[in-house]
């Protein structure tokens, strides 16, 4: 899928993309907060990008990250401090308004990458 927006352009050493079976996320540049877009990879073909698009954070997304264990579990990093778990289901992928299921907070500082215990 080709999307008309601009990928990131940060200067961090992360990963701008996350792959799984199900879906594939990618980082985005917006003005005003960080933003992702996820896409099904059993689409193909034109894809509305207002409808898979994330983008509740109040900084840049450093980074994203499929839970290795939950094909339906992302979680996003951000220069805001925070780090945000986003469930996308089978169905309806991306919502409208869609809120993470957790926001971890006690960072004092940006959050620059994100990875899942092994375990």
């Amino acid at each position: 899928a080709v999307v008309s927006t601009q990928s990131t352009g940060n200067a961090h050493e992360q990963d701008f993309c996350s792959v799984n079976p199900k879906f594939v996320a990618v980082v985005a540049e917006q003005i005003g907060g960080g933003a992702f877009f996820v896409f099904r990879t059993d689409k193909v073909g034109g894809v509305d990008t207002g409808s898979c698009k994330i983008s509740k954070h109040n900084g840049a997304v450093y980074d994203i990250r499929w839970n290795p264990f939950n094909d339906n579990l992302i979680g996003s990093a951000c220069d805001d401090g925070l780090i945000r778990l986003w469930n996308i289901t089978d169905e309806k992928g991306v919502e409208p308004n869609h809120e993470p299921v957790q926001t971890l907070k006690g960072h004092g500082k940006r959050v620059g990458g994100l990875l899942w215990h092994p375990s």
